[in-house]
């Protein structure tokens, strides 16, 4: 009986489909990593961790938003309250507080005099002014109720709750909507949910339609719709979108994740991650930002309700997820909002008003456990009755153990199902490596029989944990 040693694909995406039979595959807290510079041509690499960058004493709630307001300064909301922190983190706290504790909120500025501030879920829109650190309620004309805010052209433009218009404020002046400064969707009288201001042109998604505008420069008309920009595909909510580069990603109102480039929406890549997310109950509270970092554009797909966090990789098209302590794998991302400011990556956490710095050399959140998991495609026996599993490594970076505590020995943990996911075996631990233990390999012997095989790796230890390949020796 020939026995059969062979690397088999262990570096790989999120890919659970409508049946496991088909594909079972998941990857959490680990990214996939292209390498074209005669390394390893496949790597799956950990997720960045969270390292505290800044907490308010006293104020423990959710942190709503982070927005960059001018080149020195960054504004955040937690619970009711808006602080301003410039980069040596010197924190101003700005009166009176918010009528609201908890949802996300918008800011845009202009970067030199003004911020406006959209309470989402509140329709309630405020000023803050850079001179005097105060915050103002905006007054809006009779009838129309803010659902979205972005700037554009030297105004600050919303969406009318429940209309097809949208509002622009006086150019410099974000106090001041005339009821007589509005333009409508003029494709299909959609409702508009959101307006974004993406390279200089107006996009205004609807439930059931997108349409771009663009400045057209008169005082009367002032955003004219572009020819031929109009899509029949709705948005799912007020957040659920992100622009990088050339690009909008969206999730559409049917929960289907979509890019648009040059007036047209496509599906992102894998109709296994459209499976997953349309079947989830509740998408109208989807959230996107993107960030980027060490080559990679990641666009975050977030859903509170759900408590999910899926993340496309732009530059491979690999999928994996997100997941946070206390929910070890299978929960959502404690980023609740994102802001690139002063060359750091910060994110806000959903319940306990910290923010944090983004970092690929810390393996916690926060000095909690960041868990990561790999479940690698089957192993079948390709028609025949089974295969005796001899032997199995997974080639991991080894010798990665810490000085002293949790870590200086650190472990790997691998469990296998033979039914396609239903039922798994125990964990049988290995480890990685004490420090300095660079000669170690993982590898576990007698593992059985079994017809089709899936292995799944899981790593908690605070250790770095790059994995290049996987290697099993089997007799049929």
């Amino acid at each position: 009986m020939p026995k059969q040693a062979y690397e088999f694909n262990v570096v790989g995406g999120e890919y659970k489909s409508v049946s496991h039979s088909v594909n079972n595959q998941e990857c959490v807290n680990f990214y996939v990593n292209i390498d074209k510079e005669n390394g390893n041509p496949l790597s799956l690499l950990p997720t960045p961790g969270c390292k505290e960058w800044l907490s308010v004493s006293g104020n423990t709630g959710e942190v709503r938003a982070i927005k960059q307001i001018t080149d020195d300064l960054l504004a955040f909301v937690i619970r009711d309250t808006l602080y301003v922190a410039n980069k040596s983190k010197f924190v101003t706290t700005v009166t009176p507080a918010f009528s609201s504790l908890s949802g996300h909120m918008i800011l845009a500025s202009d970067f030199l005099n003004y911020c406006s501030i959209l309470d989402v879920a509140y329709d309630k829109l405020y000023v803050l002014d850079f001179l005097t650190y105060a915050i103002t309620e905006v007054v809006l004309p009779a009838g129309v109720r803010a659902s979205s805010l972005t700037y554009q052209d030297g105004m600050w433009i919303i969406a009318n709750k429940g209309s097809d218009y949208f509002y622009m404020s006086g150019v410099g002046d974000p106090y001041t909507y005339s009821p007589l400064r509005y333009k409508s969707a003029e494709y299909s009288g959609d409702k508009i949910i959101t307006v974004v201001s993406d390279h200089d042109e107006l996009c205004a998604f609807g439930s059931r339609t997108i349409e771009f505008f663009q400045n057209a420069g008169t005082t009367d008309t002032i955003f004219e719709s572009i020819n031929g920009s109009s899509q029949e595909i709705g948005i799912a909510g007020a957040d659920a979108f992100t622009s990088v580069n050339s690009a909008l990603f969206f999730l559409d109102s049917q929960g289907f994740p979509r890019v648009s480039t040059e007036y047209r929406a496509d599906f992102l890549n894998q109709g296994q991650i459209a499976f997953q997310m349309s079947k989830l109950t509740t998408i109208n509270d989807c959230f996107l930002f993107n960030y980027i970092y060490q080559g990679h554009i990641f666009v975050v797909f977030t859903f509170p309700t759900e408590n999910k966090t899926w993340v496309y990789d732009v530059t491979t098209g690999v999928w994996h997820r997100r997941s946070s302590y206390p929910y070890d794998t299978d929960g959502r991302w404690r980023a609740n909002c994102y802001e690139f400011f002063d060359r750091k990556h910060l994110i806000g956490d959903y319940n306990n008003g910290i923010i944090y710095e983004l970092d690929f050399e810390t393996f916690t959140e926060n000095s909690e456990t960041m868990a990561a998991l790999r479940r690698f495609p089957v192993i079948s026996s390709n028609g025949r009755t089974s295969v005796n599993h001899n032997s199995l490594e997974i080639a991991i970076q080894p010798g990665v153990g810490l000085e002293t505590g949790q870590g200086d020995d650190p472990q790997i943990m691998m469990r296998y199902s033979d039914d396609n996911g239903q039922t798994f075996s125990n964990e049988l631990w290995r480890s990685l490596g004490k420090t300095g233990e660079y000669s170690h390999r993982v590898i576990w012997n007698r593992l059985g029989r079994a017809v089709e095989r899936e292995y799944e790796i899981k790593i908690t230890d605070p250790v770095n944990r790059v994995i290049t390949g996987g290697f099993l020796n089997g007799k049929y």
